[in-house]
């Protein structure tokens, strides 16, 4: 993905958040002015029917992304959402406010979900990326919400919504000039599964509902802190400051969060995020000094930054690529539907007591942290071996290359260069050891993980792979004068099958964190070479009961050492690949979860 392509997509999601923005200061008290009646409920249709579309835009661009691609799709979004901020300037009643935020939920929704799968491609730093991009979103409200509070003092409240178009027209026109991105298609049965599988894992689910928990507060914050503050005196520029302030916390804290949780997981910085929200709606219910409401707001819109980019990475850590715009689809669906189930509960709730949405929406934020915290999976888990393993299945790898090497010298009958061998593979054994035993060391040293006793296993099984080769070799070194045509003739079979066993390995270490679908199915590869070596291990077994009488007991013996030591290699390598299915298991949420 080139850098300017990510900076024009940047620029262009920060100007239809300046567009949206405008509506955070102002669709409140613009929904009151025009709408005639005290009926809470009423006031927040406008906010009701975006949320709504919002959320339906989320599942349907996927299709709009598979047929026509990024940029028919930034395009088709940005054209709505001008459509819909047209309407919106040139309101005179409730229902020309609830019209025009139909098209702009839809174009903000087909535009972000665009975004979304434009930046997610790279899963090792999915979180970072999506974290800027929601960051240049949020910093956009909070532009648009602190002009629209200094624009609406000055020319009033429609007025205000100028920004909007001038801001949309600006965006669409950079969106134009993002180049096409591709998106691998699914058929109709695979697009379905993909729907059935995400509503199916217990872990995509509570993202789901925690993210659309996330937006029924936001929602709440967009649309009663206003009259909150008006109720504590706040004027229009000081009400935008503080969205601003929101959306400044919020837009600084989530690439910060997103590279974080690149680095240290998921689960922490989302289970943190939840708690500072509560905090937060339980202090604009309960603070009435300015500065206090100020310092609220920062906390709520902080919180909301730490696990906003996160929970999409979630999906992006599990997904395979041509499921992907079908499941951050799905997973925006539910989210940003949020600001209108939000925007519903809290009409309701505020027609018998205003602050009581606050503390209504702070328990539903205790439960989501509930759940997240019994329900959701580490699905971007933090080794600290990590790094030694893969330098450790890379011994092991060249230790079987040199094996490999050292049984066709034996084939050809170079005795003096295979002997030769045998002091590199000793080599190679003893910097494996001295990883595994720094690996015992970082193990035992580092934060308590779930995954512990697994990578010790990891670790013992992949050395004890190479020794076993060592052994094997010293056993062949010893009855090499003594070996009938009939085993030298399968020894290049040999060295090959445990080599490659080594590479299939290795490989799969190399992407059991970041591309594990991939690495279940070298192991699958892997689980296949033990079968086959299985069958030239009998075969071998057969020789040497066939070739009894022409080979002296000890030569007898130590060629089945030798060739046991083999099969014990071979056998350890598939053992570890079973420990990485196990690991991969413990995080991997699409689809061994269902």
């Amino acid at each position: 993905m080139r850098y300017s392509g990510v900076l024009l997509l940047l620029s262009a999601v920060y100007m239809i958040g300046m567009a949206t923005g405008v509506q955070r200061t102002i669709l409140s008290n613009v929904s009151i002015q025009l709408s005639g009646t005290n009926a809470l409920f009423v006031f927040f249709l406008p906010l009701i029917s975006f949320g709504f579309m919002k959320g339906l835009m989320g599942i349907v661009s996927s299709w709009i992304i598979e047929l026509g691609g990024s940029r028919k799709s930034f395009i088709a979004g940005g054209v709505l959402y001008i459509l819909g901020v047209t309407l919106l300037v040139t309101s005179r009643d409730i229902t020309s406010l609830f019209l025009g935020n139909i098209f702009v939920g839809s174009g903000e929704g087909i535009v972000h979900s665009t975004a979304y799968c434009f930046l997610s491609s790279e899963r090792r730093s999915a979180g970072a990326k999506i974290g800027s991009m929601e960051s240049s979103v949020y910093f956009g409200y909070g532009t648009g919400a602190l002009l629209a509070g200094v624009v609406a003092s000055y020319l009033g409240l429609l007025n205000s919504f100028l920004i909007s178009l001038l801001s949309s027209l600006t965006s669409t026109i950079i969106m134009a000039n993002i180049r096409e991105n591709r998106f691998i298609k699914s058929n109709t049965n695979e697009s379905h599964s993909v729907y059935i599988i995400g509503l199916k894992s217990k872990t995509l689910i509570a993202t789901y509902i925690t993210a659309h928990a996330s937006k029924m507060s936001d929602s709440v914050m967009w649309g009663f802190y206003p009259i909150i503050l008006s109720s504590l005196g706040f004027s229009m520029p000081e009400i935008g400051l503080a969205q601003a302030v929101i959306m400044v916390s919020f837009s600084g804290s989530m690439p910060l969060a997103g590279k974080l949780s690149d680095a240290i997981g998921r689960r922490g910085p989302l289970l943190l995020g939840l708690i500072m929200n509560i905090i937060g709606l339980i202090g604009v219910a309960t603070l009435t000094d300015h500065l206090l409401q100020l310092v609220i707001s920062a906390v709520f819109g902080i919180g909301l930054g730490l696990y906003y980019p996160i929970l999409p990475a979630m999906t992006a850590d599990s997904v395979p690529e041509e499921a992907r715009s079908k499941a951050l689809g799905l997973y925006r669906g539910f989210r940003d539907s949020g600001y209108a189930t939000g925007a519903m509960l809290a009409g309701i709730i505020a027609s018998y007591s205003l602050k009581g949405i606050f503390f209504v929406m702070s328990l539903l934020l205790l439960l989501v942290f509930a759940i997240s915290m019994l329900v959701i999976k580490e699905t971007r888990p933090i080794w600290a071996t990590y790094e030694l393993h893969l330098h450790h299945t890379d011994l092991l790898v060249k230790a079987a290359s040199e094996f490999e090497d050292a049984l066709n010298l034996l084939h050809d009958n170079k005795i003096d260069m295979f002997e030769e061998k045998g002091s590199v593979i000793k080599d190679y054994e003893r910097k494996a050891d001295w990883y595994r035993r720094e690996m015992d060391r970082v193990i035992y040293d580092s934060v308590l993980s779930r995954d512990r006793e697994d990578l010790l296993k990891l670790a013992s099984r992949t050395d004890r792979s190479i020794a076993y080769i060592l052994g094997a070799f010293r056993r062949l070194n010893l009855a090499k004068d003594r070996v009938p045509d009939s085993i030298r003739d399968k020894m290049p079979e040999m060295g090959r099958k445990i080599r490659e066993g080594a590479e299939l390995l290795r490989n799969a270490v190399s992407k059991m964190r970041d591309d594990p679908e991939n690495a279940i199915k070298l192991l699958e590869e892997l689980d296949k070479l033990e079968h086959d070596y299985d069958v030239l291990h009998n075969e071998l077994l057969a020789i040497i009961v066939r070739e009894r009488e022409i080979l002296d007991p000890v030569s007898a013996i130590m060629l089945m050492y030798f060739i046991e030591f083999c099969e014990s290699s071979v056998d350890l390598m598939q053992d570890a690949g079973d420990v990485i299915r196990l690991i991969i298991s413990k995080h991997a949420i699409w689809p061994s979860e269902v």
